[in-house]
């Protein structure tokens, strides 16, 4: 009898704390959801936003136009830039490549592109490093004109014409040397950089509304794809858990681990990547970002303007409240 009451009283505390779990992330989630909105009605939000538990979907929302003449409102469906989220998608090609044992991390990148001149550049600098960021290079859009962008065998001739290596090669955002690993894929898969991307993660995921951009970003994308992409990261549908948790560790003290971000925040594992652009003395402007908190969590939001409210304010907003009280 008694041993049978004990069993009750340790089944009915656990209920009651995940009652008081429930009931903290529906308050977290109404918070949420007023935020938007009255960002929304603000005129300053304009895009998607899904947030999920595990696989369970708790919001899903549109918000704001996708115009500036307020014509044409965002739908949940709707495809929005990417930007440098992109970026992660690259990282998973190498690591699938790497795990394939036809790239070592730890090779210079000369070892696999042979037309590299510069020496420190053929001899010196890693997969790993360009990977994280701390290759040397810099970003092209100094010595590029619009006609480059968004071309990657252009880019990648003008990046080994054009770019230096810089001596401190700690940590430095680099797409110059995401430019270089998109190049790696091509030569080492022999497809080129779309076609791999397409055939071994979106086509896996079944992510038939994203559209791919280059090695270092662009494209656009839906709340849903980014979600079944969420769920493949988490269930290890493209990686194996060991490879994938060596690109969620930090390279470099500076919240970057292999092609993703990586960031604690009130005690709370958080991994993904942002993206983002503006048209300069304009609202126009991607800022998108998928977050992933302590491997349950999801939130994604893609904005086509005001980039300040969707990739600073809003994303942080959300985070904050869903890692606060150790709600996440």
């Amino acid at each position: 009898m008694e041993r049978t009451c004990v069993l009750l009283m340790f089944m009915l505390s656990g209920l009651l704390g995940y009652t008081q779990q429930l009931g903290q992330r529906g308050e977290s989630i109404s918070k949420i959801k007023k935020y938007l909105s009255q960002q929304a009605a603000k005129d300053s939000l304009h895009g998607t936003v899904l947030i999920a538990d595990g696989d369970s979907i708790l919001v899903r929302e549109a918000y704001g136009y996708w115009d500036t003449e307020h014509t044409q409102r965002h739908s949940p469906v709707g495809k929005i830039g990417l930007a440098s989220m992109g970026k992660m998608f690259t990282g998973i090609s190498i690591m699938q490549l790497a795990s394939q044992g036809k790239i070592d991390l730890d090779k210079s990148i000369g070892t696999y592109l042979q037309d590299i001149k510069n020496r420190t550049l053929r001899n010196q600098v890693t997969i790993k490093e360009l990977l994280s960021h701390r290759s040397g290079l810099g970003s092209y859009w100094g010595y590029t004109t619009e006609s480059d962008q968004g071309n990657l065998d252009r880019l990648y001739q003008l990046i080994l014409e054009k770019e230096k290596v810089k001596k401190n090669r700690k940590f430095s955002y680099s797409n110059s040397g995401f430019i270089l690993l998109g190049k790696l894929i091509e030569v080492i898969s022999g497809m080129t950089y779309e076609q791999y991307v397409k055939v071994n993660i979106l086509k896996p995921l079944k992510m038939y509304d994203t559209e791919i951009g280059i090695s270092d970003g662009g494209g656009n994308s839906t709340v849903d794809d980014l979600f079944k992409f969420s769920m493949g990261l988490r269930n290890h549908q493209l990686l194996s858990e060991q490879s994938f948790d060596a690109m969620i560790q930090d390279q470099s003290n500076n919240n970057y681990g292999l092609g993703f971000t990586v960031e604690i925040r009130n005690n709370h594992k958080i991994y993904g990547h942002r993206g983002g652009f503006y048209i300069e003395n304009t609202v126009i402007g991607v800022a998108s970002g998928l977050e992933i908190v302590n491997d349950s969590l999801t939130v994604i939001i893609l904005t086509n303007r005001n980039p300040g409210m969707g990739g600073g304010d809003a994303r942080n907003f959300m985070l904050n409240v869903l890692t606060d009280n150790q709600d996440g």
